[in-house]
């Protein structure tokens, strides 16, 4: 499912619960057709991180201690891509039954590649079979692994159309969110809605510039607007609260050429500090954005990013 009609429904939704069904179904499937030449590129540096390309023997729980490891996962029909069937065999009964509530094939088959092949990349960390792990969900549905065999580990995965990307992390939480651009005709009107009153007046500025030929936003205001929605969502994901928080309490940068900042919070100011958003380049086609948690002890992070191919089949066979 795309983003544009989960946005246009949200226009007369501004209620939490209905903020919380917008998390719910944003960008259920979940595919990449990446270049694995091109991985590097998706992640820029900041003024707070290095990125790097990195190797298997590189994806262990010892190397998270100064850094975040970013996974971007391959289509299902990509060739050698572990099959459904397969990744069938890893999920435990909840996630069974939880595929089986999707109506529509497509969403169950994701769900079913986004879940088993998660299990394949934390049970790498782990040195445990994928099978194994057990997950708990938070209060608002963000999963974990069970305290007794995580060792701290950490996770979040977003997905959009036909890209999805992995955030691990240890004894931090992170937050990860991926979305694919789409000239959605009510992108100021959903700014007004959800978004808080400073942001909403920078896309209002954008949009005094004019709309398109076919009366939709211009590429600088649907820029901006998946830019503001994409670190609003991975941050309030990395805090485990989901889109049950109000957007509009917070206030993240948006304009081009603006380094990726939270920039207040009225709940807690000192989440402008503790925590830090990061831009995700992902070519024209998507916005998207990382958010973790800055731990006092840490020195600046490393982003590590690796692809699919790196786990042969004996990491994902154990």
């Amino acid at each position: 499912m795309s983003t544009a009609p989960v946005l246009e429904s949200s226009v007369k939704a501004a209620s939490p619960a209905a903020r919380a069904k917008i998390a719910e179904t944003i960008g259920v499937a979940s595919r990449s057709g990446r270049d694995a030449n091109a991985r590097a590129a998706l992640f820029p540096p900041s003024a707070e991180s290095t990125v790097t390309e990195a190797s298997a023997a590189s994806a262990t729980w010892a190397a998270l201690d100064q850094a975040i490891h970013l996974w971007v996962l391959p289509p299902m029909d990509a060739p050698g891509a572990t099959s459904l069937a397969e990744l069938r065999t890893l999920l435990a009964a909840e996630e069974h039954a939880r595929a089986a509530s999707f109506h529509f094939a497509q969403h169950r088959d994701a769900f079913v590649a986004n879940r088993g092949r998660l299990r394949i990349v934390l049970s790498h960390y782990l040195d445990c079979l994928p099978g194994d792990l057990q997950f708990v969900q938070g209060p608002h549905g963000k999963p974990a692994i069970v305290d007794r065999q995580s060792r701290g580990l950490t996770f979040n995965l977003s997905h959009t159309e036909d890209l999805a990307v992995l955030a691990v992390a240890r004894q931090r939480q992170v937050g990860i969110d991926v979305e694919q651009l789409k000239p959605v005709a009510d992108l100021l009107e959903l700014g007004r809605l959800h978004f808080s009153p400073e942001e909403y007046q920078q896309l209002a500025d954008l949009s005094s510039t004019g709309l398109s030929s076919s009366d939709l936003p211009s590429t600088e205001l649907i820029t901006a607007f998946y830019t503001c929605w994409t670190r609003k969502e991975a941050f309030l994901k990395g805090l485990g609260t989901g889109l049950a928080r109000d957007l509009a309490e917070f206030q993240v940068s948006l304009l081009p050429g603006r380094p990726a900042e939270l920039l207040a919070c009225q709940w807690s100011p000192q989440m402008c500090q503790s925590w830090r958003l990061h831009s995700l380049d992902l070519g024209d086609r998507y916005q998207g954005a990382l958010a973790y948690e800055q731990l006092p002890q840490h020195s600046p992070i490393e982003l590590r990013t690796f692809t699919w191919s790196v786990l042969d089949n004996s990491a994902q066979d154990r």
